[in-house]
């Protein structure tokens, strides 16, 4: 959710009456995640233990062991905008 204040009037805002026209806007956004992985990497080692996430050597060998990480969440954000049309 966004909310938007522009200090001017809305009608000759809309009436394209202002060629400098400032806003401020606020908002809060909420997200939850539910991320699926899987990998069909195969690794040199030879296990072959094909869609293992758990397994370091099913991933490409410059990534370093637990970056990838398929846990649920929730994350928040705060966002802040000023400008002009």
């Amino acid at each position: 959710m966004q909310l938007e204040y522009f200090p001017l009037s809305i009608r000759s805002f809309q009436a394209f009456a202002y060629k400098f026209a400032p806003f401020i806007s606020v908002g809060a956004h909420f997200t939850s995640f539910n991320p699926k992985a899987s990998t069909d990497y195969v690794n040199a080692s030879g296990t072959n233990d094909v869609g293992n996430i758990l397994d370091p050597d099913n991933f490409y060998p410059y990534w370093e062991p637990g970056y990838v990480n398929p846990s649920s969440g929730t994350t928040w954000s705060l966002v802040t905008s000023v400008g002009v049309r």
